[in-house]
Parts: C-alpha cells; sequence; structure tokens
C-alpha cells in the first residue's frame, strides 16, 4: 500500500513541469509563453478564467495545443531547423522566444481581467507555477482572430510570415511581418 501512495505521488510531481509562465496583453491578444517540459508531453491543455484558478474545474478550457504546434515546428521545417518566433512583446517591439519556450496566444471577449493555467495533457495539478494573472486583456472592443501563412517570397518578404487580423465584421484589420529570428 505504502508503496502505491509513493509512485502516485512521484507520478503527480513528475506531471507538473512547465516553468516560468509568462503572459501579457498586447494588439488584442494574450501571449501566453513558458519554458517547456522535459520529456516534452503529448500536449498541453490551456485553461481561463476571470479569477484566481487553483482547481480546473472552476476554469474554461482554452485549448490543447501539440508541442509542435506552439514551437514553431512548421517554421523551422519550412525555412531553417535553428528558426523560432519573434511575437509582440509587453513592452518593446518584439520577444524573441528560445528554443525552450512554448506559445500559445489566446483571443479574449471581453475587456477585462484573465487567469491562465498551462498543464500537461488531462493533467490537473494547479500551483504557482503553471498559473499567472491577472492580465488585463485590452482591445477596446477589437477580437481579432489572427492567420498566419508563408509570405509571398520577394526582396522584402524572404523568409517572413504574414499575419492579418480579420475583425469580426469580416475587415482587414492589420498586416503585420513576423521574421523568424535565427538562433
Amino acid at each position: 500500500m505504502k508503496m502505491i501512495i509513493i509512485i502516485s505521488l512521484l507520478l503527480n510531481l513528475s506531471v507538473q513541469a512547465i516553468t516560468n509562465l509568462t503572459a501579457w496583453s498586447r494588439d488584442g491578444q494574450v501571449w501566453l509563453v513558458w519554458k517547456r517540459t522535459n520529456p516534452e508531453p503529448f500536449a498541453y491543455d490551456i485553461y481561463y478564467s476571470q479569477s484566481p484558478i487553483t482547481n480546473l474545474s472552476d476554469a474554461s478550457f482554452a485549448a490543447s495545443i501539440f508541442p509542435e504546434n506552439c514551437f514553431a515546428d512548421r517554421l523551422k521545417r519550412t525555412y531553417d531547423p535553428a528558426a523560432t518566433w519573434t511575437i509582440p512583446a509587453e513592452t518593446s517591439n518584439s520577444y524573441i522566444l528560445s528554443n525552450i519556450e512554448r506559445l500559445f496566444v489566446f483571443t479574449p471577449h471581453l475587456e477585462t481581467n484573465y487567469y491562465f493555467a498551462v498543464v500537461d495533457y488531462c493533467a490537473s495539478n494547479v500551483t504557482p507555477m503553471n498559473t499567472i494573472g491577472p492580465i488585463h486583456a485590452d482591445f477596446s472592443g477589437n477580437s481579432a482572430n489572427l492567420y498566419i501563412a508563408p509570405a509571398p517570397l520577394g526582396k522584402k518578404e524572404k523568409n517572413a510570415l504574414t499575419v492579418k487580423a480579420l475583425m469580426p465584421s469580416g475587415n482587414l484589420r492589420f498586416w503585420k511581418v513576423i521574421e523568424p529570428a535565427l538562433k
């Protein structure tokens, strides 16, 4: 019996391996960045709430994201294995993700404070290491869907991705070129 309890405790400790969760609101989105787990899980589950998250049953499920979708796998395969994302930063122009950081972009639907939790797939453990908030989503009522696609190759756009925001009205809000950062 004691052996089962010890194994169960060790498994629960090994499930929680997400560290350095940070988040900020910019350009109508909330940008979540964390350091990868080792070994990397099958997927990450993202939860949000308008109050602090102490239990996942009190939070709303946002998404499950596969590791290759949150660390620029397609960018690496298409352009350069050393490439990584450059994203809008909280206070400066841009933030370059390291190779051990993962990314999820949340589209808020209300201008309010949000709290987030990132856990390994199907895990339920909530700790200060995998939760963050409050993050104030300020988008002045403009909720956008971001679409990322390879930009047409040209002298100024070589090795770039183009991001467009399609507003709920159907209007194109802006174009933004993100150049992959090479390490």
